[in-house]
């Protein structure tokens, strides 16, 4: 995971399936290194016995779900206020090992805070939220 790993000061991610150890293990890589790491995830996280969820949790970082709607369907990593990372790739060992999935990553500040701020909508769905 190049662009969590290339992380100095903050990672957002939202994700709707959440089973990667990968994923999950370069988060709490970049949690390690100081880098403040928030997650928002769909609410069948809660359900999902193969969701990395609280392992992210126990590791420290912050993990808000998103209720609101019938599926938090985003697939999405910001980076440092100017990397984006987005596509049909969920986070998951499926997506990893068997699916057909994309990924496009992008280096644009003003993309990054439009996407900053659909990130804050829907950590704030999570009734958590400051």
């Amino acid at each position: 995971m190049g662009v969590i790993a290339s992380a100095k000061s903050t990672v957002r991610v939202m994700a709707y399936g959440f089973t990667s150890q990968e994923v999950c293990d370069a988060l709490v890589d970049a949690k390690k290194r100081g880098v403040d790491v928030q997650v928002v995830l769909d609410k069948s996280n809660l359900s999902d016995k193969h969701s990395k969820m609280r392992d992210a949790e126990a590791a420290g970082i912050q993990v808000f779900v998103d209720s609101k709607h019938a599926i938090m369907h985003n697939k999405l990593v910001l980076v440092d206020g100017k990397t984006v990372q987005t596509g049909s790739y969920n986070y998951t060992a499926a997506a990893e090992e068997s699916n057909a999935e994309n990924c496009l990553v992008l280096t644009d500040k003003a993309l990054c805070t439009e996407y900053e701020a659909e990130w804050r909508v829907h950590r704030e769905h999570s009734g958590l939220a400051p």
